[in-house]
């Protein structure tokens, strides 16, 4: 056989196994691109994850967000293209993504991302999901190195099962002040629960929960936490807003949190945080845990 016929042969070969690799990528049967591959192009449509994304450093991967997305601040600068719940898919077509990442909900819009391209949805609610999630997102961009020693950080601060002993400690949503008329609360099955747990406390809401993590003021009253917790997502709490939402919360004066002053508001992004955040945010707790003993 002459050169120029083999030279053929090898070159129509490895054009097919470049198909057959990128058939089996976008159907989701292979591990990771291989090295001479074209950068991934991804829209992320769940906070955390784009968060999780630049930390392990597929930041640069990254080309759409969702419209919560505030962190990091480069994240920031590139196009809102919805949710996973309520995609923007002329936003989302125009960069023409090879991956669309959401969150694994029930209600999540997967026939319009499907249609987009390849889609993944993840599940990004408890310690597991988190955990598993932070390995999948390294497998899918190639940076499984970062990826796994930061999931490794957070499954070792955080247990499995959490303490026998410690205060019983209400972590709470915030509510309009003025106007508490029940309770939205942090589940023991969520990855808050988690961090409550790794910080040494006990949920006070000892069962794990599916429905709505909702409280009636009466309930609140019946499992009468040892500490109530409220954590509040602005950086911009003012100091008269924060004063309110204790008075509403010192108002159930039965509450022995109340009569002994270990309630607290705290506030700020870190405490809905992703990656190594989480770590930090055990640290944040523990001290506030400390801090209320007797």
């Amino acid at each position: 056989m002459s050169r120029r016929p083999l030279l053929l042969v090898l070159v129509v070969a490895v054009l097919a196994a470049v198909c057959a690799w990128l058939a089996a990528f976008l159907a989701g049967d292979t591990a990771a691109p291989p090295a001479n591959a074209p950068a991934p192009r991804i829209v992320s449509l769940i906070p955390p994850i784009t968060e999780t994304l630049f930390e392990i450093g597929a930041g640069e991967f990254v080309v759409g967000r969702s419209d919560y997305c505030r962190e990091p601040p480069a994240a920031r600068e590139l196009p809102p293209c919805g949710t996973t719940l309520h995609p923007n898919v002329e936003a989302i077509a125009r960069l023409q993504p090879t991956l669309i990442v959401g969150e694994a909900s029930v209600n999540a819009a997967r026939d319009k991302l499907n249609g987009l391209g390849r889609a993944e949805f993840l599940p990004w609610l408890s310690r597991d999901d988190v955990v598993a999630g932070t390995r999948e997102l390294g497998r899918l961009t190639g940076r499984e190195s970062a990826a796994n020693a930061i999931a490794d950080e957070i499954a070792a601060a955080l247990p499995q099962t959490g303490p026998q002993t410690g205060p019983r400690v209400l972590l709470a949503l915030p509510h309009q002040p003025g106007n508490m008329d029940s309770v939205w609360f942090l589940r023991r099955n969520s990855l808050h629960g988690a961090v409550l747990h790794a910080a040494g406390a006990r949920n006070a809401v000892a069962e794990d929960v599916t429905g709505a993590p909702q409280l009636s003021l009466e309930r609140v009253m019946e499992l009468d936490p040892d500490m109530v917790i409220v954590l509040h997502s602005s950086d911009t709490l003012t100091e008269g807003d924060r004063a309110r939402l204790l008075a509403d919360w010192r108002e159930l004066a039965v509450l022995r949190a109340a009569r002994e002053g270990r309630i607290v508001v705290l506030n700020g992004r870190q405490l809905y945080p992703a990656g190594r955040g989480i770590v930090r945010l055990v640290e944040i707790l523990r001290a506030e845990v400390k801090r209320m003993s007797p």
